[in-house]
């Protein structure tokens, strides 16, 4: 089975006691690599700004960068011990995915398109 999953990539920001981490994250991600892990051929069209270091997390098995104004990150910052209290902030740039984008992938080769 072949499927394509369309949406944005984001960028997560993770603070937790004032320590820094950096990951991949988005629905379109996590989608992405709940179904390759189930063994499903997955391709990600995903929009985001500039690649560079923040998608060396990626784990599925294909991504195409469809090209945005900016990433959209997420800052998520747990202040206490108490892991359910979280402060979270957003930078939103846009990310606009059009079937013009999509065309010349020929996503006719996909049994499914999410």
């Amino acid at each position: 089975m072949k499927v394509a999953i369309i949406g944005p990539i984001c960028s997560d920001e993770v603070i937790v006691k004032k320590k820094r981490c950096f990951q991949l994250g988005g629905l379109t991600y996590y989608a992405g690599n709940a179904l390759a892990a189930l063994g499903v051929e997955t391709t990600i069209f995903g929009s985001f700004g500039r690649k560079g270091k923040w998608l060396e997390g990626l784990r599925c098995a294909d991504l195409v960068h469809v090209k945005a104004e900016g990433t959209i990150k997420f800052i998520n910052e747990y202040p206490e011990e108490n892991p359910d209290i979280r402060l979270q902030r957003a930078e939103i740039h846009k990310n606009t995915i059009t079937i013009a984008d999509l065309r010349k992938y020929g996503l006719k080769k996909f049994d499914y398109v999410i």
